[in-house]
């Protein structure tokens, strides 16, 4: 104990000096055992305030071996589930328990699965590979659920182990899914551990049955009040004077136990640098979400606030790209420039950040820097404050989940209203074609379509800005009737169409593309007019297999900031990459083909 109150002091020393450098703190470990990142690994006040008790003894039944070796060798592996409602801190803490010393130290392989989409026996296993082999990329395909279980049988054979499973409901489909998955896991060495973190006191007790669950209880007033402080005042903001704290530890007492109320509080009292209204905050509604309710009153713009509320249209845990995000909100007419020197993307980028560090979304990467996220979240708060928050431009979207029919609806009467059409996951929707016909959609998202072709009636969505057509792997012909009359169009994705081998011959009358998107499909060559696109800001050719070259004149392209070509069979480059003098990234690794580069590239950096 006395190891850990040291290793905890030291902490937060350093904590402290970095503090005002970092929003977010993040923890990564030496080990290289672990390929990925755990999201959301805090370094921050109120992972360690209230929970130095409960670190310490779930460490202790993560790291004290069995009493009874030869009884765990026979019977099931041994399962920590901690159990609590939404906002108690429960991935906090597992995070933390996963990256204490003694646990890394313990432990030769370290694995973490956040299940907040869903229990899938497959995406688990596929998810552990993806951990464990360093090699893996995400796009690989593992084969049968037979061939996955093997591999990880295989990769776990003899090894002790801890497996975090983050974020369990009550899906599971029976208790056949979860006995097969301890079967699987049985193969690693006796003193293994799963870490489960659930807010169904139900999955604990009847599907687990291995361990009586950890309840973790709320924090006291004064433990949210340390947060608060510690968030408040430490980094300059309202003065500690008395009508302060008293303001303060009334604030505490609305926080409801809640760690994640407190850390929203204490960043709305840090912004202020004046007296506060006690009224206003006390009168502010006694739960979670009247905390990020107050994040997002105060954020400081309309449009920021609709950035935020439009995130509302991905599913609960859906990790979000940052090019993507930024992409739809340019879509949708958000991201409005203050000067001509300020790109739209700039703006995006702006706003995404400054919602990372108000917490209303949640890094899903171990990045120290803010800029440097490319993936992130809402925190299922978050997310129901964004769906509650939906102005009436929600009739104008709409959003297919998981909870719908599989079928799009006629356009009736909302065809001159309908601006936004969204399904991550569209498979063989029925009546797809009626999308096509709302004559002022901005936004069209389709992945994972059954496809074939786009209708005609497309060439008639000029005020079309987005166009996601990823993963529908019939898609075999875009042809140019459809396609080049879409002037505003801003961005086009093709990944994952490995059916489609070229592009419109006319591509280069959409003028307005700032955007493409063609890895992982069948195209071999890119048409002449490409060069047309003079406001074309990223390519990605990437991991299309058959790809030969680039256009002679692809240095027309002036604005170009991002090309990729990796895993392609390019064997040169064009003498005329060296005219891209606004180009930030070239990516070639690997390019087996490529021989040299041009004289002169360097005049590109």
């Amino acid at each position: 104990m006395a190891y850990r109150v040291k290793h905890v002091s030291e902490k937060l020393k350093k904590l402290k000096t970095v503090l005002y450098k970092i929003r977010k703190g993040r923890y990564t470990t030496s080990s290289n055992t672990n390929k990925l990142a755990v999201p959301d690994i805090l370094c921050d006040f109120d992972i360690i305030i209230g929970r130095e008790k409960d670190i310490s003894s779930l460490v202790d039944l993560l790291i004290t071996p069995p009493s009874n070796s030869a009884k765990y060798e026979r019977q099931q592996i041994s399962v920590v589930p901690i159990v609590g409602m939404g906002g108690l801190g429960k991935t906090r803490l597992a995070q933390s328990v996963y990256n204490d010393q003694s646990v890394i130290k313990h432990f030769e392989l370290r694995i973490w699965v956040s299940l907040s989409t869903g229990f899938d026996l497959k995406e688990v296993l596929r998810e552990i590979i993806r951990y464990i082999d360093t090699n893996a990329k995400y796009d690989d395909d593992y084969g049968s659920l037979q061939l996955m279980i093997r591999q990880v049988s295989k990769m776990l054979n003899g090894k002790k182990y801890l497996l975090v499973l983050d974020d369990l409901w009550g899906d599971i489909e029976g208790l056949d899914n979860w006995e097969r998955l301890q079967h699987i896991f049985m193969c690693g060495s006796h003193e293994s551990k799963i870490l489960i973190t659930t807010r169904k006191v139900d999955v604990a007790s009847n599907v687990l049955r291995i361990t009586p669950a950890y309840h973790l209880q709320q924090l006291s007033t004064d433990e949210c009040w340390s947060i608060i402080k510690e968030k408040a005042y430490f980094r300059g903001g309202v003065l500690e004077d008395p009508k302060m704290v008293n303001i303060g530890k009334e604030i505490a007492r609305t926080c409801c136990g809640l760690p994640l109320a407190a850390r929203e509080l204490g960043n709305i009292l840090c912004s202020k640098t004046k007296d506060l209204d006690q009224a206003l905050i006390i009168e502010a509604k006694r739960s979670i979400y009247s905390a990020m309710k107050l994040s997002y009153d105060r954020l400081p713009s309309s449009a920021l606030k609709q950035c935020f509320a439009y995130c509302s249209i991905f599913p609960r845990g859906w990790e979000i790209d940052r090019e993507t995000i930024i992409q739809l909100w340019m879509a949708e007419g958000f991201l409005v420039p203050s000067s001509g020197e300020i790109s739209m993307e700039d703006v995006g980028n702006k706003y995404l950040n400054m919602l990372l560090s108000d917490s209303l979304f949640q890094s899903a990467e171990n990045k120290d820097e803010l800029s440097g996220i490319q993936k992130c979240k809402l925190h299922d708060f978050a997310h129901y404050l964004a769906k509650k928050v939906v102005s009436d431009s929600e009739t104008r979207r709409l959003v297919f989940d998981e909870d719908m029919p599989r079928m799009f609806p006629e356009v009736a009467g909302s065809k001159n209203r309908l601006r936004t059409v969204v399904a991550l996951e569209a498979g063989d929707c029925d009546n797809i074609e009626n999308v096509f016909r709302n004559r002022n959609l901005r936004v069209i998202c389709l992945r994972g379509s059954s496809i074939q072709k786009v209708p005609a009636s497309l060439s008639k969505l000029r005020h079309l800005r987005y166009l996601n057509l990823s993963g529908c792997s019939n898609l075999d012909v875009l042809d140019d009737q459809s396609v080049n009359s879409l002037y505003n169009l801003q961005t086009l994705v093709l990944h994952g169409c490995n059916s489609l081998s070229k592009l419109p011959e006319g591509i280069g009358s959409l003028r307005s593309l700032r955007h493409l998107d063609i890895s992982y499909t069948g195209i071999k060559i890119l048409p002449t007019s490409v060069t047309s696109l003079r406001n074309l800001r990223t390519l990605d050719v990437s991991n299309c297999r058959d790809f030969e070259e680039l256009p002679e004149d692809i240095g027309a392209l002036k604005d170009l900031q991002c090309l990729d070509i990796s895993h392609t069979k390019v064997t040169k480059l064009p003498d005329s990459i060296c005219c891209l003098t606004r180009l930030e990234k070239l990516r070639l690794h690997p390019c087996p083909n490529l021989k040299a580069l041009p004289r002169g590239i360097e005049a590109c950096a």
